[in-house]
Protein backbone atom coordinates (compact mmCIF):
# COMPACT_ATOMS: atom_id res chain seq x y z
CA UNK A 1 0.00 0.00 0.00
CA UNK A 2 1.35 3.30 -0.74
CA UNK A 3 1.54 5.97 1.88
CA UNK A 4 -1.98 6.75 2.68
CA UNK A 5 -2.97 3.68 3.24
CA UNK A 6 -2.61 0.23 5.33
CA UNK A 7 -3.05 -3.56 4.63
CA UNK A 8 -3.70 -6.55 6.81
CA UNK A 9 -4.18 -10.90 6.42
CA UNK A 10 -5.55 -11.07 9.77
CA UNK A 11 -7.49 -7.40 10.00
CA UNK A 12 -6.40 -7.03 13.34
CA UNK A 13 -2.07 -6.24 12.58
CA UNK A 14 -1.86 -3.28 9.58
CA UNK A 15 1.46 -2.60 7.46
CA UNK A 16 2.22 -1.24 4.11
CA UNK A 17 2.98 -4.77 2.57
CA UNK A 18 2.08 -8.36 2.93
CA UNK A 19 2.70 -11.22 1.60
CA UNK A 20 0.42 -14.39 0.64
CA UNK A 21 0.82 -17.86 -0.73
CA UNK A 22 -1.37 -18.84 -3.06
CA UNK A 23 -2.07 -22.77 -4.26
CA UNK A 24 -5.36 -23.08 -5.38
CA UNK A 25 -8.15 -20.70 -6.52
CA UNK A 26 -9.33 -19.87 -2.75
CA UNK A 27 -9.84 -15.97 -2.40
CA UNK A 28 -7.44 -14.27 0.47
CA UNK A 29 -9.11 -11.57 2.16
CA UNK A 30 -7.13 -8.95 2.29
CA UNK A 31 -8.57 -5.66 4.77
CA UNK A 32 -7.17 -2.08 4.24
CA UNK A 33 -7.22 0.90 6.78
CA UNK A 34 -6.91 4.61 5.62
CA UNK A 35 -3.98 6.45 7.52
CA UNK A 36 -5.87 9.32 9.28
CA UNK A 37 -3.36 11.67 9.32
CA UNK A 38 -4.10 15.62 10.52
CA UNK A 39 -3.18 17.03 6.20
CA UNK A 40 -6.38 18.88 4.92
CA UNK A 41 -6.66 16.80 1.61
CA UNK A 42 -9.70 16.49 1.03
CA UNK A 43 -10.99 13.08 -1.25
CA UNK A 44 -8.12 11.56 -2.39
CA UNK A 45 -6.93 8.24 -3.20
CA UNK A 46 -4.89 5.51 -2.30
CA UNK A 47 -3.37 2.51 -4.57
CA UNK A 48 -2.42 -0.71 -3.52
CA UNK A 49 0.01 -2.58 -6.10
CA UNK A 50 0.95 -6.02 -6.25
CA UNK A 51 3.76 -8.14 -7.38
CA UNK A 52 4.51 -11.84 -7.84
CA UNK A 53 7.86 -12.14 -6.12
CA UNK A 54 8.12 -16.24 -6.18
CA UNK A 55 6.26 -18.47 -8.24
CA UNK A 56 5.65 -22.49 -8.97
CA UNK A 57 4.15 -21.64 -12.01
CA UNK A 58 6.25 -20.31 -14.50
CA UNK A 59 4.40 -20.22 -17.28
CA UNK A 60 0.64 -19.16 -16.23
CA UNK A 61 1.86 -16.84 -13.33
CA UNK A 62 5.37 -15.58 -13.98
CA UNK A 63 7.29 -13.29 -11.84
CA UNK A 64 6.65 -10.82 -14.71
CA UNK A 65 3.24 -10.88 -14.71
CA UNK A 66 1.34 -7.45 -14.93
CA UNK A 67 -1.33 -7.20 -12.63
CA UNK A 68 -3.46 -3.79 -12.35
CA UNK A 69 -3.31 -1.80 -9.01
CA UNK A 70 -6.78 -1.01 -7.01
CA UNK A 71 -7.57 2.52 -6.76
CA UNK A 72 -9.25 3.32 -3.66
CA UNK A 73 -11.12 6.43 -2.90
CA UNK A 74 -10.40 8.15 0.96
CA UNK A 75 -12.71 10.57 2.28
CA UNK A 76 -10.70 12.88 4.13
CA UNK A 77 -12.09 13.62 8.34
CA UNK A 78 -10.08 17.23 8.75
CA UNK A 79 -12.45 20.00 7.96
CA UNK A 80 -10.93 23.44 5.26
CA UNK A 81 -11.13 25.84 6.77
CA UNK A 82 -10.51 28.61 3.87
CA UNK A 83 -8.36 31.50 4.91
CA UNK A 84 -9.92 35.27 5.07
CA UNK A 85 -8.21 38.42 3.29
CA UNK A 86 -8.30 41.12 5.94
CA UNK A 87 -9.38 44.49 4.43
CA UNK A 88 -8.96 47.46 6.97
CA UNK A 89 -11.58 50.08 6.44
CA UNK A 90 -10.54 54.05 4.96
CA UNK A 91 -11.92 56.90 5.85
CA UNK A 92 -14.07 59.07 3.32
CA UNK A 93 -12.01 60.85 0.18
CA UNK A 94 -13.00 63.87 -1.41
CA UNK A 95 -12.96 65.02 -5.18
CA UNK A 96 -9.46 67.46 -5.72
CA UNK A 97 -8.53 66.31 -1.90
CA UNK A 98 -5.94 63.87 -0.11
CA UNK A 99 -5.62 60.17 -0.92
CA UNK A 100 -6.85 57.59 1.72
CA UNK A 101 -5.14 54.71 2.38
CA UNK A 102 -6.34 51.14 3.75
CA UNK A 103 -4.41 47.90 4.01
CA UNK A 104 -4.99 43.96 2.68
CA UNK A 105 -3.34 41.44 4.24
CA UNK A 106 -3.70 37.11 4.61
CA UNK A 107 -5.09 36.27 8.16
CA UNK A 108 -3.30 32.95 7.50
CA UNK A 109 0.29 32.43 5.99
CA UNK A 110 -0.57 30.22 2.69
CA UNK A 111 1.43 27.64 0.78
CA UNK A 112 2.63 29.81 -1.96
CA UNK A 113 1.85 33.33 -3.14
CA UNK A 114 -1.69 34.41 -3.53
CA UNK A 115 -2.29 36.90 -6.34
CA UNK A 116 -4.78 39.33 -5.96
CA UNK A 117 -6.38 41.60 -8.34
CA UNK A 118 -8.32 44.77 -7.06
CA UNK A 119 -9.47 47.14 -9.31
CA UNK A 120 -11.83 50.56 -8.44
CA UNK A 121 -14.44 51.97 -10.66
CA UNK A 122 -14.86 54.78 -12.49
CA UNK A 123 -14.75 56.87 -9.27
CA UNK A 124 -11.63 56.31 -8.10
CA UNK A 125 -7.80 55.24 -9.05
CA UNK A 126 -5.90 53.29 -6.62
CA UNK A 127 -1.76 52.37 -6.27
CA UNK A 128 0.59 50.35 -4.94
CA UNK A 129 3.31 53.15 -4.41
CA UNK A 130 0.90 56.48 -3.60
CA UNK A 131 2.13 57.91 -7.05
CA UNK A 132 1.32 55.94 -9.88
CA UNK A 133 -2.38 55.47 -9.91
CA UNK A 134 -4.80 53.60 -12.49
CA UNK A 135 -8.48 51.54 -12.17
CA UNK A 136 -6.27 48.44 -11.15
CA UNK A 137 -3.53 47.10 -9.80
CA UNK A 138 -2.63 43.00 -8.43
CA UNK A 139 -0.52 42.24 -5.13
CA UNK A 140 1.03 39.41 -4.60
CA UNK A 141 1.00 37.94 -1.05
CA UNK A 142 2.99 35.25 0.59
CA UNK A 143 2.77 35.36 4.28
CA UNK A 144 0.23 37.94 6.74
CA UNK A 145 2.12 41.03 6.36
CA UNK A 146 -0.26 43.55 5.26
CA UNK A 147 0.21 45.62 2.14
CA UNK A 148 -1.15 49.43 1.80
CA UNK A 149 -3.60 50.12 -0.88
CA UNK A 150 -4.13 54.15 -1.59
CA UNK A 151 -6.95 55.66 -3.11
CA UNK A 152 -7.97 58.61 -4.78
CA UNK A 153 -11.36 60.07 -5.93
CA UNK A 154 -11.15 60.67 -9.73
CA UNK A 155 -11.86 64.91 -9.65
CA UNK A 156 -14.63 65.10 -12.45
CA UNK A 157 -16.66 68.23 -13.49
CA UNK A 158 -20.12 66.47 -12.31
CA UNK A 159 -22.71 67.31 -10.03
CA UNK A 160 -23.17 64.30 -8.15
CA UNK A 161 -23.22 64.98 -4.65
CA UNK A 162 -21.67 62.64 -1.95
CA UNK A 163 -21.64 59.49 -3.79
CA UNK A 164 -19.75 55.88 -3.35
CA UNK A 165 -16.58 54.55 -4.79
CA UNK A 166 -16.66 50.45 -5.07
CA UNK A 167 -13.25 48.42 -4.65
CA UNK A 168 -13.92 45.05 -5.96
CA UNK A 169 -10.97 42.05 -5.25
CA UNK A 170 -10.75 38.36 -7.01
CA UNK A 171 -7.81 36.10 -6.28
CA UNK A 172 -6.27 35.57 -9.93
CA UNK A 173 -3.57 33.32 -9.12
CA UNK A 174 -2.98 31.04 -5.92
CA UNK A 175 -0.46 28.93 -4.92
CA UNK A 176 -2.76 27.45 -1.69
CA UNK A 177 -5.97 26.20 -3.43
CA UNK A 178 -7.45 24.78 0.07
CA UNK A 179 -7.49 28.19 2.18
CA UNK A 180 -7.29 30.62 -0.87
CA UNK A 181 -9.09 29.16 -3.97
CA UNK A 182 -9.89 32.02 -6.73
CA UNK A 183 -13.47 30.95 -5.89
CA UNK A 184 -13.10 32.68 -2.14
CA UNK A 185 -15.39 35.94 -2.01
CA UNK A 186 -13.52 38.69 -0.91
CA UNK A 187 -16.04 41.40 0.38
CA UNK A 188 -15.63 44.59 -1.92
CA UNK A 189 -14.75 48.10 -0.08
CA UNK A 190 -17.15 51.08 -0.62
CA UNK A 191 -15.50 54.49 0.08
CA UNK A 192 -17.60 57.62 -0.01
CA UNK A 193 -16.73 60.81 -1.75
CA UNK A 194 -17.47 64.13 -1.36
CA UNK A 195 -17.96 65.80 -4.67
CA UNK A 196 -16.35 69.34 -5.36
CA UNK A 197 -18.56 70.28 -8.28
CA UNK A 198 -20.85 73.26 -6.99
CA UNK A 199 -24.60 72.64 -7.51
CA UNK A 200 -24.96 73.51 -10.85
CA UNK A 201 -28.15 73.61 -13.61
CA UNK A 202 -31.46 72.66 -13.15
CA UNK A 203 -32.10 68.85 -14.90
CA UNK A 204 -35.03 67.98 -17.06
CA UNK A 205 -36.84 65.16 -16.74
CA UNK A 206 -37.98 62.85 -19.21
CA UNK A 207 -39.83 59.82 -18.65
CA UNK A 208 -39.44 56.22 -20.49
CA UNK A 209 -42.01 55.35 -23.73
CA UNK A 210 -43.05 52.19 -24.79
CA UNK A 211 -41.70 51.02 -28.12
CA UNK A 212 -43.60 52.28 -31.05
CA UNK A 213 -45.10 50.31 -34.52
CA UNK A 214 -45.49 51.59 -37.87
CA UNK A 215 -49.46 51.76 -38.13
CA UNK A 216 -49.75 51.19 -34.72
CA UNK A 217 -50.87 53.28 -31.60
CA UNK A 218 -48.81 56.00 -30.20
CA UNK A 219 -47.28 56.32 -27.31
CA UNK A 220 -46.76 59.13 -24.51
CA UNK A 221 -44.54 60.42 -22.41
CA UNK A 222 -43.57 63.03 -19.73
CA UNK A 223 -40.78 66.18 -20.10
CA UNK A 224 -41.05 68.35 -16.87
CA UNK A 225 -38.27 70.56 -14.71
CA UNK A 226 -36.68 69.12 -11.34
CA UNK A 227 -36.66 72.97 -9.90
CA UNK A 228 -39.12 76.09 -9.97
CA UNK A 229 -37.02 78.43 -12.09
CA UNK A 230 -36.93 82.08 -12.12
CA UNK A 231 -39.21 82.56 -15.27
CA UNK A 232 -40.51 80.35 -17.85
CA UNK A 233 -38.57 77.99 -19.87
CA UNK A 234 -39.09 77.00 -23.14
CA UNK A 235 -37.55 74.15 -25.14
CA UNK A 236 -38.26 73.13 -28.80
CA UNK A 237 -38.77 69.16 -29.28
CA UNK A 238 -37.45 67.68 -32.58
CA UNK A 239 -38.49 64.26 -33.70
CA UNK A 240 -36.17 63.35 -36.92
CA UNK A 241 -37.93 61.64 -40.41
CA UNK A 242 -39.31 58.54 -38.60
CA UNK A 243 -41.64 59.95 -35.79
CA UNK A 244 -44.09 62.94 -35.24
CA UNK A 245 -44.81 64.37 -32.16
CA UNK A 246 -47.95 66.42 -30.30
CA UNK A 247 -48.69 67.90 -27.61
CA UNK A 248 -52.40 67.56 -27.46
CA UNK A 249 -52.58 64.00 -28.84
CA UNK A 250 -54.23 65.14 -32.35
CA UNK A 251 -51.80 67.48 -34.26
CA UNK A 252 -49.06 65.97 -35.07
CA UNK A 253 -45.46 67.98 -36.46
CA UNK A 254 -42.20 66.93 -36.44
CA UNK A 255 -41.40 70.02 -34.11
CA UNK A 256 -43.26 71.79 -31.19
CA UNK A 257 -42.70 73.81 -28.59
CA UNK A 258 -43.51 73.48 -24.62
CA UNK A 259 -42.75 75.92 -22.11
CA UNK A 260 -42.58 74.96 -18.42
CA UNK A 261 -43.15 77.63 -15.66
CA UNK A 262 -42.95 74.92 -12.47
CA UNK A 263 -41.96 71.24 -12.03
CA UNK A 264 -45.86 70.28 -13.76
CA UNK A 265 -44.73 67.67 -16.07
CA UNK A 266 -45.78 67.85 -19.90
CA UNK A 267 -47.16 65.33 -21.76
CA UNK A 268 -46.02 64.37 -25.43
CA UNK A 269 -47.35 62.15 -28.06
CA UNK A 270 -45.46 59.98 -29.98
CA UNK A 271 -46.73 58.30 -33.48
CA UNK A 272 -44.19 56.68 -35.76
CA UNK A 273 -44.14 57.39 -38.98
CA UNK A 274 -46.16 54.61 -41.68
CA UNK A 275 -43.59 54.96 -44.42
CA UNK A 276 -43.47 52.04 -47.33
CA UNK A 277 -39.65 51.37 -47.00
CA UNK A 278 -38.60 48.25 -45.39
CA UNK A 279 -36.29 48.85 -42.26
CA UNK A 280 -37.03 46.20 -40.21
CA UNK A 281 -36.84 47.49 -36.50
CA UNK A 282 -35.53 50.43 -36.27
CA UNK A 283 -34.99 53.71 -33.90
CA UNK A 284 -36.59 57.23 -34.08
CA UNK A 285 -34.37 60.15 -31.73
CA UNK A 286 -36.33 63.10 -30.05
CA UNK A 287 -34.15 65.66 -29.49
CA UNK A 288 -34.22 69.16 -27.25
CA UNK A 289 -33.48 72.51 -27.02
CA UNK A 290 -33.89 75.50 -24.59
CA UNK A 291 -34.70 77.98 -27.05
CA UNK A 292 -35.73 80.40 -24.94
CA UNK A 293 -35.06 80.88 -20.72
CA UNK A 294 -36.27 83.06 -17.97
CA UNK A 295 -33.93 81.27 -15.67
CA UNK A 296 -30.39 81.80 -17.06
CA UNK A 297 -28.52 80.30 -14.05
CA UNK A 298 -30.52 76.98 -13.25
CA UNK A 299 -31.93 76.53 -16.89
CA UNK A 300 -29.25 78.24 -19.30
CA UNK A 301 -29.85 77.56 -23.42
CA UNK A 302 -26.83 75.95 -23.36
CA UNK A 303 -27.92 73.57 -20.99
CA UNK A 304 -27.53 69.52 -22.89
CA UNK A 305 -30.76 67.67 -22.47
CA UNK A 306 -30.40 63.75 -23.77
CA UNK A 307 -31.94 62.83 -26.65
CA UNK A 308 -35.27 60.13 -25.80
CA UNK A 309 -34.12 56.96 -28.36
CA UNK A 310 -37.55 54.88 -29.13
CA UNK A 311 -37.25 51.49 -31.32
CA UNK A 312 -39.77 51.06 -34.08
CA UNK A 313 -41.44 48.15 -34.86
CA UNK A 314 -41.37 48.17 -38.73
CA UNK A 315 -44.71 46.44 -40.75
CA UNK A 316 -43.40 46.74 -44.00
CA UNK A 317 -42.98 43.11 -45.22
CA UNK A 318 -38.86 42.34 -45.88
CA UNK A 319 -38.72 40.50 -48.63
CA UNK A 320 -34.74 38.94 -49.39
CA UNK A 321 -33.29 39.62 -52.90
CA UNK A 322 -32.56 36.65 -54.72
CA UNK A 323 -29.41 35.14 -55.70
CA UNK A 324 -29.79 34.05 -59.65
CA UNK A 325 -27.35 31.19 -60.60
CA UNK A 326 -27.47 29.82 -64.39
CA UNK A 327 -27.99 26.50 -64.88
CA UNK A 328 -24.72 24.55 -66.64
CA UNK A 329 -24.04 21.63 -68.83
CA UNK A 330 -22.86 18.38 -68.21
CA UNK A 331 -18.81 17.85 -67.88
CA UNK A 332 -16.17 15.36 -68.36
CA UNK A 333 -13.47 14.25 -66.56
CA UNK A 334 -10.24 15.72 -68.68
CA UNK A 335 -12.74 17.47 -70.83
CA UNK A 336 -13.40 21.00 -71.54
CA UNK A 337 -14.47 22.63 -68.45
CA UNK A 338 -18.29 24.20 -68.00
CA UNK A 339 -19.63 27.62 -67.22
CA UNK A 340 -22.37 29.50 -65.39
CA UNK A 341 -22.70 32.85 -63.77
CA UNK A 342 -24.03 33.92 -60.39
CA UNK A 343 -25.57 37.15 -59.79
CA UNK A 344 -28.37 39.60 -57.45
CA UNK A 345 -31.83 40.09 -58.65
CA UNK A 346 -31.48 43.16 -56.88
CA UNK A 347 -29.01 46.49 -56.33
CA UNK A 348 -27.65 45.63 -52.59
CA UNK A 349 -27.21 48.57 -50.27
CA UNK A 350 -23.72 47.48 -50.18
CA UNK A 351 -21.50 45.15 -51.55
CA UNK A 352 -22.41 40.97 -51.02
CA UNK A 353 -19.58 38.80 -50.32
CA UNK A 354 -20.71 35.26 -51.37
CA UNK A 355 -17.86 31.52 -50.55
CA UNK A 356 -18.79 29.45 -53.47
CA UNK A 357 -17.36 26.00 -52.47
CA UNK A 358 -16.82 22.58 -54.76
CA UNK A 359 -16.75 19.31 -53.02
CA UNK A 360 -13.94 16.92 -54.11
CA UNK A 361 -14.98 16.33 -57.46
CA UNK A 362 -14.59 19.74 -59.34
CA UNK A 363 -12.65 22.48 -58.70
CA UNK A 364 -13.77 25.95 -59.59
CA UNK A 365 -12.27 29.66 -61.15
CA UNK A 366 -13.14 33.20 -61.72
CA UNK A 367 -10.51 33.54 -64.45
CA UNK A 368 -10.98 30.22 -66.07
CA UNK A 369 -7.47 29.33 -65.67
CA UNK A 370 -6.23 29.06 -61.44
CA UNK A 371 -8.54 26.95 -60.16
CA UNK A 372 -9.44 25.74 -55.86
CA UNK A 373 -12.44 24.08 -53.98
CA UNK A 374 -13.37 27.83 -52.83
CA UNK A 375 -13.69 30.90 -54.40
CA UNK A 376 -14.99 34.28 -53.07
CA UNK A 377 -17.39 36.83 -55.53
CA UNK A 378 -18.10 40.54 -54.33
CA UNK A 379 -21.32 41.33 -56.02
CA UNK A 380 -22.01 45.34 -55.86
CA UNK A 381 -24.75 45.53 -58.02
CA UNK A 382 -26.91 43.04 -60.53
CA UNK A 383 -24.10 42.34 -63.28
CA UNK A 384 -23.54 38.32 -63.35
CA UNK A 385 -20.14 36.92 -62.15
CA UNK A 386 -18.71 34.12 -64.14
CA UNK A 387 -17.85 30.74 -62.67
CA UNK A 388 -15.89 27.94 -64.48
CA UNK A 389 -15.74 24.66 -63.05
CA UNK A 390 -14.00 21.62 -64.56
CA UNK A 391 -14.33 18.35 -63.63
CA UNK A 392 -11.17 16.31 -61.04
CA UNK A 393 -9.99 13.75 -63.25
CA UNK A 394 -9.00 10.77 -60.67
CA UNK A 395 -8.59 7.43 -61.03
CA UNK A 396 -11.60 5.97 -59.44
CA UNK A 397 -13.76 4.21 -61.54
CA UNK A 398 -17.35 6.12 -60.66
CA UNK A 399 -19.48 5.73 -63.75
CA UNK A 400 -21.67 9.73 -64.30
CA UNK A 401 -21.34 10.78 -60.97
CA UNK A 402 -22.19 14.17 -59.58
CA UNK A 403 -20.51 17.34 -57.96
CA UNK A 404 -21.60 19.99 -55.91
CA UNK A 405 -21.06 23.65 -55.62
CA UNK A 406 -22.67 25.26 -52.81
CA UNK A 407 -22.97 29.15 -52.25
CA UNK A 408 -23.01 31.10 -48.67
CA UNK A 409 -22.91 34.94 -47.97
CA UNK A 410 -19.87 35.50 -45.59
CA UNK A 411 -20.08 39.10 -45.34
CA UNK A 412 -23.29 41.68 -46.43
CA UNK A 413 -23.62 45.26 -46.65
CA UNK A 414 -27.44 44.98 -46.93
CA UNK A 415 -28.93 42.58 -43.93
CA UNK A 416 -32.10 43.31 -45.51
CA UNK A 417 -32.36 41.76 -48.80
CA UNK A 418 -29.26 39.89 -48.40
CA UNK A 419 -28.61 38.75 -45.26
CA UNK A 420 -25.95 36.31 -43.96
CA UNK A 421 -28.71 33.20 -43.53
CA UNK A 422 -29.83 33.24 -47.19
CA UNK A 423 -30.09 30.26 -48.41
CA UNK A 424 -28.75 30.09 -51.83
CA UNK A 425 -29.84 26.58 -53.62
CA UNK A 426 -26.45 24.46 -54.19
CA UNK A 427 -25.87 23.65 -58.18
CA UNK A 428 -25.63 19.63 -58.89
CA UNK A 429 -23.76 19.11 -61.85
CA UNK A 430 -23.48 15.96 -64.03
CA UNK A 431 -19.97 14.06 -64.61
CA UNK A 432 -18.94 11.63 -67.15
CA UNK A 433 -16.28 9.32 -65.86
CA UNK A 434 -13.08 8.64 -67.96
CA UNK A 435 -12.36 5.27 -66.17
CA UNK A 436 -12.66 2.43 -67.91
CA UNK A 437 -14.75 -0.63 -65.38
CA UNK A 438 -12.37 -2.27 -63.33
CA UNK A 439 -12.54 -5.80 -61.77
CA UNK A 440 -15.69 -7.30 -60.13
CA UNK A 441 -15.42 -7.74 -56.24
CA UNK A 442 -16.35 -10.90 -54.27
CA UNK A 443 -18.27 -9.76 -51.36
CA UNK A 444 -17.63 -11.78 -48.51
CA UNK A 445 -19.33 -10.86 -45.09
CA UNK A 446 -17.95 -10.73 -41.15
CA UNK A 447 -17.78 -13.72 -39.20
CA UNK A 448 -18.18 -14.06 -35.63
CA UNK A 449 -15.59 -15.42 -33.50
CA UNK A 450 -15.22 -18.72 -33.01
CA UNK A 451 -14.71 -21.26 -29.57
CA UNK A 452 -12.90 -24.70 -29.99
CA UNK A 453 -15.89 -27.24 -29.14
CA UNK A 454 -18.58 -24.64 -29.65
CA UNK A 455 -20.88 -23.79 -32.42
CA UNK A 456 -19.95 -23.06 -36.00
CA UNK A 457 -20.30 -19.56 -37.41
CA UNK A 458 -21.66 -18.51 -40.01
CA UNK A 459 -20.21 -16.14 -43.08
CA UNK A 460 -21.35 -15.32 -46.77
CA UNK A 461 -19.39 -15.07 -50.04
CA UNK A 462 -20.85 -13.55 -52.70
CA UNK A 463 -20.34 -11.38 -56.49
CA UNK A 464 -20.64 -8.34 -56.61
CA UNK A 465 -22.06 -7.99 -60.32
CA UNK A 466 -23.29 -10.26 -62.63
CA UNK A 467 -20.27 -12.42 -63.75
CA UNK A 468 -20.24 -13.66 -68.04
CA UNK A 469 -20.41 -17.01 -66.89
CA UNK A 470 -20.10 -19.46 -63.85
CA UNK A 471 -17.32 -18.25 -61.38
CA UNK A 472 -15.72 -21.23 -59.27
CA UNK A 473 -14.05 -20.12 -56.12
CA UNK A 474 -12.00 -22.83 -54.12
CA UNK A 475 -12.01 -21.72 -50.73
CA UNK A 476 -9.26 -22.82 -48.18
CA UNK A 477 -9.27 -23.31 -44.47
CA UNK A 478 -5.90 -23.31 -42.28
CA UNK A 479 -4.98 -26.32 -39.90
CA UNK A 480 -6.99 -24.52 -37.06
CA UNK A 481 -10.40 -25.00 -39.02
CA UNK A 482 -12.54 -26.89 -40.94
CA UNK A 483 -15.54 -25.39 -43.26
CA UNK A 484 -19.07 -26.81 -44.93
CA UNK A 485 -21.15 -25.24 -47.89
CA UNK A 486 -24.12 -27.07 -46.51
CA UNK A 487 -23.57 -26.88 -42.29
CA UNK A 488 -22.67 -30.34 -41.97
CA UNK A 489 -19.87 -32.22 -43.86
CA UNK A 490 -16.61 -29.73 -42.60
CA UNK A 491 -13.41 -30.40 -44.15
CA UNK A 492 -10.05 -28.00 -45.15
CA UNK A 493 -11.48 -27.18 -48.55
CA UNK A 494 -14.68 -26.40 -50.59
CA UNK A 495 -15.32 -25.01 -53.50
CA UNK A 496 -18.64 -22.99 -54.04
CA UNK A 497 -19.62 -22.03 -58.01
CA UNK A 498 -23.81 -22.17 -58.43
CA UNK A 499 -25.86 -19.34 -56.75
CA UNK A 500 -23.24 -16.91 -57.84
CA UNK A 501 -24.36 -16.43 -61.70
CA UNK A 502 -26.90 -13.43 -60.47
CA UNK A 503 -25.83 -10.17 -58.78
CA UNK A 504 -26.50 -10.07 -55.00
CA UNK A 505 -27.23 -13.62 -54.62
CA UNK A 506 -24.58 -15.14 -51.73
CA UNK A 507 -23.38 -18.61 -50.79
CA UNK A 508 -23.26 -19.29 -46.49
CA UNK A 509 -20.02 -20.46 -45.72
CA UNK A 510 -20.07 -22.52 -42.19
Amino acid sequence: ADDNSEISLDGQSFDNEVVVSLTDTTPTTITVQAVDDESVEGEHNTTISYAITNTEDSDKYPDTLDIPATEITITDNEAVVPGQVLITEISPIAEAGESGTYTIALDTEPAGPVEITITADQDSEISLDGETFDNEVVVSLTDTTPTTITVQALDDTIVEGDHNTTISYAITNTGDSDKYPDTLDIPATEITITDNDADAAGQILISEISPLTEGGEAQEYTIALDTVPAGPVEITITADQDSEISVDGESYDNEVVVSLSDTSAKTITVQALDDQSIEGDHNTTISYAITNTGDEVKYPDTLIIPVTEITITDNDAVVPGQVLITEISPIAEAGEPGTYTIALDTAPAGAVEITITADDNSEISLDGESYDNEVVVSLTDTTPTTITVQAVDDESVEGDHNTTISYAITNTGDEVKYPDTLIIPPTEITITDNDADAAGKVLISEIASLTEGAEPQEYTIALDTVPAGAVEITITADDNSEISVDGESFDNEVVVIHCLYRNGLSKSIT
